[in-house]
Formats: C-alpha cells, sequence, structure tokens
C-alpha cells in the first residue's frame, strides 16, 4: 500500500507492506506510489510502482519483501493522481493496462500484452480512473466520470462494448474483483444511502 503524510504529492510517498497477522509495517521503497507485484515467467519478480508518471520496475525478492536491485524506468506518460492512485494493471497472463497521464482532457485506456503488441483497448477520451483485472484476465473494470456522478463499466478485453455496472447517484469507484471474476465489490458515495 501507498503511505503518505500531509501532501497530495505522492512522487514523495512510501510503498509499504503490513503482516496482517502481526499488524508490524515495513518500507520496501521510498519515492514513489501504486506498487504492484508482478511475477515473471522465469520465477523472479519486479515491484512495479509511479513516480512523475513514470513506470517504474525494481528487482523484488517475495520471500523477503525487499528490493534487490535498481529500479529501471519502463514507461512515460502513465496515469496516476493522490485520488486514484497509479491508473495501470497487470493481468496474470502478462497483458498490461494503463491510462495515459500527459495532462489532457480525459484519458485514453492502452493495453501492451506479453508479446509486446500495444494497442488502445479504449481509444476515445474520457474521465477514466482505477482500472482492474478480473482474476481469470477476461474483463476489466473500470470507473468513468461525467458532470454529475461516476459509474462502473465492464468489458471484455477481446472486444465489445463497454457495459454499464452501476445505476447509483454519487461516486462508485475502486472495483475489487472477487476470486470467481464474476463478483465486485465497490466503493460508492451514494447521498440517499450514506454508508454503502
Amino acid at each position: 500500500f501507498t503511505s503518505h503524510t500531509g501532501t497530495f504529492n505522492y512522487d514523495d510517498a512510501n510503498i509499504e507492506v503490513c503482516f496482517l497477522n502481526t499488524g508490524q509495517r515495513k518500507t520496501v521503497q521510498r519515492g514513489g506510489f501504486s506498487g504492484q507485484y508482478v511475477a515473471l515467467p522465469n520465477g523472479s519478480g519486479r515491484l512495479l510502482y509511479l513516480r512523475q508518471n513514470t513506470l517504474f520496475a525494481a528487482p523484488f525478492d517475495l520471500k523477503r519483501l525487499e528490493v534487490t536491485g535498481t529500479a529501471v524506468p519502463v514507461l512515460e506518460g502513465v496515469g496516476g493522481t493522490a485520488v486514484s492512485g497509479g491508473d495501470f494493471t497487470f493481468s496474470q497472463s502478462g497483458t498490461f493496462i494503463w491510462m495515459e497521464g500527459t495532462g489532457a482532457a480525459g484519458t485514453k485506456i492502452h493495453w501492451l500484452d506479453s508479446s509486446g503488441k500495444l494497442e488502445p483497448l479504449l481509444a476515445e477520451r474520457g474521465l477514466y480512473s482505477t482500472p482492474r483485472f478480473s482474476p481469470n484476465g477476461k474483463r476489466l473494470a473500470f470507473a468513468m466520470a461525467t458532470a454529475s456522478r461516476t459509474d462502473l463499466w465492464v468489458m471484455d478485453v477481446d472486444g465489445g462494448a463497454p457495459s454499464r455496472l452501476t445505476f447509483l447517484e454519487g461516486r462508485n469507484e475502486w472495483p475489487v474483483w472477487l476470486p470467481d471474476s464474476e463478483h465486485i465489490v465497490f466503493r460508492s458515495t451514494d447521498p440517499k444511502a450514506p454508508g454503502m
């Protein structure tokens, strides 16, 4: 998780892990946010994180929970804010999706598969945030804002138009897929039903 104090500049934040059985915390990276661990086919792994709209990758020992080498920049222009976190996600099969972070009005959602093929998944600009793959890697959930609300949408990554998932008032965002790849838990700030 990302840890920071007193500022919305997450470039100076820390990436930490928490041991759920003890509550003990350990800082694994200073200066960055939205850390994600990605396992590589050769058995090694990388800690990926954002800093100044650039995605970095650092060799990471999952057993010791430590960065074991120098982080290198992988991709520039990746979106991320203190509100949405890093606007990128990986599937277990190696497909990578990100939203550009260039300061232009709205964003696009791109994807990069494990063979290096790059293409837009949603080429039309929109106010997208928090893209998340389903555990089976076949679907993508994301939030899309309009002038008056934010709703969750879901789409198949192999094509097809997105389908609106939420119809509650307010902001509906931060999707988390359940292991069955069929159900989603999310945050809602529906003013008609506070606390949902």
